[in-house]
């Protein structure tokens, strides 16, 4: 093989490379990022059920299935969160 051709090979090999470093410390800070939002989820819902239990309440009905929203639910939703413009 000419030295050219390796001189290219080496150099391709090289930019490989620096993108595979690239976008692993890319993917760690995205990997960092949803384990703090997950996290702060999880937070959220532990103070709220721990509020809960210190006032006997239940913030939602745990043992009761979800009850899907129907068009009619958001409709009210929308019109009663909506701000009137100037």
């Amino acid at each position: 093989m000419p030295k050219a051709a390796m001189r290219q090979l080496a150099g391709a090999i090289r930019v490989l490379n620096e993108d595979r470093d690239r976008l692993t410390k890319r993917l760690a800070a995205v990997e960092r990022d949803m384990d703090d939002m997950t996290g702060s989820v999880k937070r959220q819902i532990d103070a709220i059920q721990a509020a809960a239990t210190t006032q006997n309440l239940a913030p939602w009905p745990i043992e009761a299935p979800p009850v899907p929203m129907i068009p009619a639910d958001t409709g009210a939703m929308a019109r009663t969160s909506a701000t009137p413009l100037p």
